[in-house]
């Protein structure tokens, strides 16, 4: 929900980092002390060296497993982790995009960097079947499954898709 809309986005979130140096080498003011959710504020001419230290895939998750597992079972309860063993995915890119950002605690509007990983993920059958299931048999639930051209087209059964599903459908990165 995106102030009171429903909005359809990918699965996903904050990356965790597994080293806590990065956090002083980079400066890094998190978003929320004691996460390691690589979430916060870091001066403007270190972008670059961080962009790059992110690419590399060291020192943080270089994988979708446990964003998987906290949406899909844990928060959701779409799936058990049982049906959820046996995933296949491929790292695929890292996409940059730029936003004004306005959470809470900002006084005034700031330009946040996000950078996104896409992975090609392929469920095993019986968890897509599940998913399937749960949407049909769920009115209330919030998850769909979309195809490429709902999210070229922006919406799904008249429910808006968020724009940052695009990045799925792009070949750059």
């Amino acid at each position: 929900m995106k102030a009171g809309i429903e909005v359809l986005t990918p699965v996903g979130g904050a990356i965790e980092f597994t080293d806590t140096a990065v956090i002083d080498k980079f400066d890094i003011e998190l978003e929320r002390q004691g996460s390691k959710d690589l979430r916060g504020s870091i001066a403007k001419y270190r972008l670059g060296e961080f962009e790059t230290w992110f690419r590399s895939m060291t020192g943080r998750e270089s994988d979708p497993t446990r964003e998987l597992k906290e949406e899909l079972c844990d928060e959701s309860g779409l799936l058990t982790s049982s049906l959820l063993s046996g995933f296949e995915y491929m790292f695929m890119k890292v996409e940059r995009t730029e936003g004004e950002s306005t959470r809470v605690g900002l006084s005034k509007a700031t330009t946040t960097v996000y950078l996104h990983e896409i992975w090609n993920v392929s469920l095993p059958d019986d968890a897509v079947i599940k998913i399937s299931r749960h949407i049909e048999q769920d009115r209330s639930c919030h998850a769909r499954l979309v195809t490429a051209s709902e999210i070229t087209a922006g919406a799904s059964q008249g429910i808006k898709i968020g724009a940052i599903s695009s990045l799925l459908l792009s070949d750059s990165g």
